[in-house]
């Protein structure tokens, strides 16, 4: 896959994507000096180089994409999860005051309390879309309405072959980061390793799943 480093060079100014198939054998020696285009429309619209560490997750439909009462059966199973975590909060509620020796106690025991509070799944940040880039599954609809994106030759539905996103996770996802990178949550390069942001934040390329050479057609979120 390559791009053009400017945003408004494609179809309907936007990114201008090419898509060149090859097979796993037929590929040389990678080159030692990776090319970088002289010239950019914006340093985001550049790949910064880091090392791909693959990771299969499943992910589910988009919540909207959803039958009614498949969702109504998501938002109580949310309310559920709601209900058993203010039961805990209300088992550690104490309203007798508390006094301290220390500050370093006192930074303890709030410590201590945020360790016992429970994240709150919900279905869309922890089941449905995975956040990051990703090759397949599902898209996401989360500034806009669900919309078909079919291919022009055929007609065929046309899945994400690829998600460029602008982070890995987010506030709102947390479980789907990396065990390996829990510790460094917090660190720009784990947020955001590759430093790309194109169109709205999140570009996918869809492929037609009938033929491959059939014209791919993006998405932006």
């Amino acid at each position: 896959m390559f791009w053009c480093p400017f945003e408004v060079h494609g179809p309907d100014r936007t990114i201008d994507v090419v898509l060149k198939w090859r097979r796993s054998h037929e590929v040389g020696d990678v080159l030692t000096d990776q090319p970088e285009p002289p010239v950019a429309g914006r340093e985001e619209c550049v790949p910064t180089p880091c090392v791909l560490h693959p990771e299969r997750v499943v992910e589910h439909e988009y919540l909207g994409l959803l039958s009614d009462a498949l969702q109504d059966d998501i938002a109580d199973w949310e309310e559920g999860l709601l209900d058993d975590e203010e039961n805990d909060e209300d088992a550690y509620d104490s309203s007798a005051p508390q006094s301290y020796a220390t500050y370093e106690e006192y930074e303890a025991a709030i410590a201590k309390t945020r360790a016992r509070e429970e994240y709150e799944v919900d279905y869309m940040g922890d089941l449905s879309i995975a956040p990051g880039w990703k090759v397949g599954g599902f898209a996401s609809w989360h500034l806009t309405d669900p919309a078909p994106v079919d291919c022009a030759a055929c007609g065929a539905p046309m899945p994400p072959l690829l998600t460029v996103d602008k982070c890995e996770w987010d506030g709102g996802s947390s479980s789907w980061l990396p065990l390996e990178d829990r510790d460094s949550a917090d660190d720009p390069v784990v947020i955001d390793p590759v430093g790309v942001y194109l169109g709205r934040g999140l570009m996918r390329i869809h492929t037609c799943p009938v033929d491959p050479t059939h014209r791919h057609r993006l998405s932006f979120q």
